[in-house]
């Protein structure tokens, strides 16, 4: 064998070392490595192999062992902490200070009193005194006062109880008129520190009675500045039956005691009247209540000038028989 030819081997010895050292195999290569081989062996090339030292074929995987230089040394990854986020409070507007008086208006009692009278045995007519007030201790805005009356009937409470329904009915009404004063003149103190026009509310019960018959008078008047309002109810009630008496049932001729009754009245009195009512006085005369525009007017008249016009229950009622 040649020396070329052994040269030729251990070149081709020295690219199958170097080939395996790289730990990849590549097939193509291998195929032309051996091709070439053969060709060398039956001389049918005469070129000197040289070893390239070029890159591996593309397909080829090389393993590279990374030194500790070389490790590539991933960047610390800090995870900021989001601050919390505190809510920020929300001014609240500044409320207007308001000025409130130093006294606040009150209501108050002043006079409370009761009386009981029996007119006829088990038959009682109550009647409270009263005085109340509405404002400031040295100041008040409105008054409610005057007298409230009730009956009582021993052994009887059912009548007795509708007698007083129709008695404090009246006293209701006055009362609710006082209330809406005090309302009133609170609202207005609270916008502008006073009152300038003072209420005042007064009722009022005025009776006359004999030992069959009441009567009845209410009244309530309402004065504010100079403004005056007054209300008149007549009422007649039979104290052994508790009901209630008009002049149609004393009476089969109402007009015509209606018209002696306004006979007895002088030329200054006004005939045109709201309401008007015969009630018990004494044993020889009645009295003629009269309302005309809020007026009151009263007048006696004998029972001898009546008693033609009267009813037998007219005439009992009224001390006739």
């Amino acid at each position: 064998m040649s020396s070329l030819f052994k040269r030729r081997v251990a070149t081709l010895l020295v690219l199958s070392t170097v080939a395996l050292a790289s730990c990849a195999v590549d097939q193509e290569g291998l195929k032309n490595d051996t091709k070439r081989l053969k060709d060398i062996v039956t001389g049918s090339e005469e070129t000197e192999v040289a070893v390239e030292e070029t890159a591996a074929p593309s397909e080829t995987t090389e393993v590279t062992e990374v030194t500790e230089e070389e490790k590539v040394t991933e960047p610390e990854v800090t995870i900021e902490t989001t601050p919390e986020v505190t809510a920020t409070p929300t001014p609240s507007p500044t409320p207007t200070v308001t000025v409130a008086p130093t006294d606040e208006p009150k209501a108050r009692v002043d006079l409370s009193e009761l009386t009981d009278t029996e007119i006829i045995e088990g038959f009682t007519v109550e009647e409270e005194a009263f005085s109340e007030n509405y404002g400031l201790e040295e100041d008040s805005f409105v008054v409610f006062e005057g007298t409230r009356l009730l009956i009582s009937m021993a052994d009887n409470d059912i009548p007795a109880s509708s007698v007083n329904l129709i008695l404090n009915g009246f006293y209701k009404e006055a009362e609710g008129v006082y209330n809406r004063n005090c309302d009133e003149t609170q609202a207005e103190y609270d916008l502008t520190g006073e009152v300038l026009d003072k209420v005042t509310v007064s009722v009022n019960y005025d009776y006359r009675a004999n030992d069959r018959i009441i009567a009845v008078r209410m009244e309530y008047k309402v004065v504010k500045g100079e403004e005056e309002k007054t209300v008149t109810e007549f009422e007649m009630f039979d104290m052994y039956t508790a009901s209630r008496i008009t002049l149609y049932d004393v009476s089969d001729d109402v007009s015509g005691l209606i018209d002696l009754m306004l006979s007895e009245f002088d030329e200054e009195t006004p005939k045109e009247y709201d309401v008007i009512m015969l009630v018990p006085d004494s044993d020889d005369e009645l009295l003629i209540w009269m309302a005309v525009d809020g007026n009151f007017y009263r007048e006696h008249i004998s029972i001898e000038e009546v008693e033609p016009l009267l009813t037998r229950y007219g005439k009992s009622v009224y001390g006739c028989l």
